[in-house]
Formats: C-alpha cells, sequence, structure tokens
C-alpha cells in the first residue's frame, strides 16, 4: 500500500516564506539602524581635533569695550538750561560778594516795559512787578559801572501760576537798548523753599555793564507774571 504524502506547514508555504524573510530583514534593518546610531559606521575623529572644533564652534571671549558715558555721579552745570539742574538754594552771600541790584549798593533799573518793575529790585518783598510773558528789564550797577557776577537769585515767595518759569539773562557793554549777549536760560521751581526763598542759579563769571532779565514763560496758562524781588551776586567795580 503505497504512503500518503504529509501536508506541509504553513511556513513552508509560499506566504509562510515571505512572512518569514521580510521578519527577518527587518529585524536586520533595525539592527543596523542601532548600530549606527551609536556610531559603529562613522569615523570618529582624534581628541585633538574634537577639541579644535568645540573651540572653533564657541564664541571668542573678549574684554569689554571702555564705556564712553561720562560718570553718572558727576554733575552738570547749575542752572543751565530748563530742562537741566534744579536751581541752587543753599547758599548765602559771602563776604566779598554783595547784591549788585539793590539800591544801597548803588543798583537802578534803566530801562523796562512798565514802572512796576521798580519793585523787583525795591528791598521789598512784599510788592511785586506786574509783568507779562515776553517782557524784559535792564539793570545798572552803581554809577553805571562794570561789576562781575556769576549768580542770580529770584524770590518765590509761595506756588502760584503767576510765578515765572522759565527766564533768560543778558548781559551788554553799550548802553540799555544796544545789543545783548545770552547767559542762559534757566527754570525755577514754583514751590517756596523756606530754608532760602531765593532761588538761585550759578554760571560762569562774567563781567558786564549791563544785566537784562527776560521773561519766557510763567506756571500757569496766562501770560501774566509777578515776580517780587530779584538779586544779583557779585564785586562791583563803580567807586
Amino acid at each position: 500500500m503505497d504512503e500518503q504524502p504529509k501536508p506541509k506547514g504553513w511556513w513552508q508555504t509560499l506566504p509562510g516564506i515571505l512572512t518569514a524573510a521580510t521578519g527577518v530583514l527587518t529585524a536586520a534593518a533595525g539592527l543596523v539602524a542601532a548600530l549606527n546610531q551609536a556610531g559603529f559606521f562613522t569615523k570618529s575623529d582624534p581628541p585633538a581635533k574634537q577639541a579644535e572644533a568645540r573651540a572653533a564652534a564657541s564664541p571668542r571671549e573678549t574684554s569689554p569695550p571702555v564705556s564712553s558715558k561720562s560718570n553718572p555721579g558727576s554733575q552738570a552745570a547749575e542752572g543751565a538750561s530748563p530742562s537741566g539742574t534744579d536751581p541752587k538754594t543753599n547758599s548765602a552771600p559771602t563776604s566779598d560778594r554783595i547784591n549788585l541790584l539793590a539800591r544801597e549798593n548803588g543798583g537802578q533799573i534803566v530801562a523796562a516795559n512798565n514802572d512796576t518793575w521798580r519793585n523787583t529790585a525795591d528791598g521789598d518783598e512784599t510788592s511785586y512787578c506786574y509783568c507779562n510773558v515776553k517782557e524784559e528789564a535792564v539793570y545798572a550797577f552803581k554809577n553805571k559801572r562794570p561789576a562781575s557776577f556769576d549768580r542770580f537769585g529770584i524770590f518765590i515767595g509761595k506756588t502760584e501760576p503767576g510765578n515765572v518759569r522759565v527766564f533768560e539773562l543778558l548781559i551788554g557793554n553799550d548802553h540799555p537798548t544796544g545789543s545783548f549777549k545770552s547767559i542762559g536760560k534757566f527754570q525755577t521751581q514754583n514751590i517756596k523753599l523756606f530754608e532760602h526763598p531765593y532761588q538761585e542759579f550759578t554760571f560762569p563769571e562774567v563781567k558786564a555793564t549791563y544785566l537784562k532779565l527776560k521773561l519766557l514763560s510763567s506756571w500757569g496758562a496766562s501770560e501774566r507774571i509777578y515776580i517780587q524781588e530779584v538779586q544779583l551776586l557779585g564785586k562791583g567795580d563803580g567807586s
């Protein structure tokens, strides 16, 4: 009696063989990828070259540039501009300086927009000038002789919209209506400083025959300005 052929298993069939082959290929590809990622198939540089590469890639350290900004502790010149330094308020006239505008020292007004300007140098802090923006007055010193000065003071008795805010000082040597040169523009504080109510503004010492005070703005919306008293500290040359 002839033997019957045994039936083949599934792995011996064509589909089984293809499936097995696919699995083997997938496993091999995964192994190759893992080995490649681990660096088995790449040529590594010597340690010295690796160090050089890292040094080239990193930014080079340099010393910080020297700053050209001025020392923040240094102060600007006093009373230089409306947006600049606050007025000096803690100094009194020294023995070698006098108020050149005071009547007892020979000070006088020689030109102004109206008579009330006389009240700005009469020694009375309760009287005042009834002034307007853009008005100006010219002061002369003893015997109308030149004088040297470096400080101007203006009395602020209380906070008022009519207080002068920005003003300009000018000097001249010809005559009251001649040519004048500006010393600078200055801004007050709209408040009474009880320790020294004359707000003072300093500038490099100048020598001149006349001083012009020009009003540029008030602290209020109106152009009306009230000035009670002003001072000019310096040394007179008149005999």
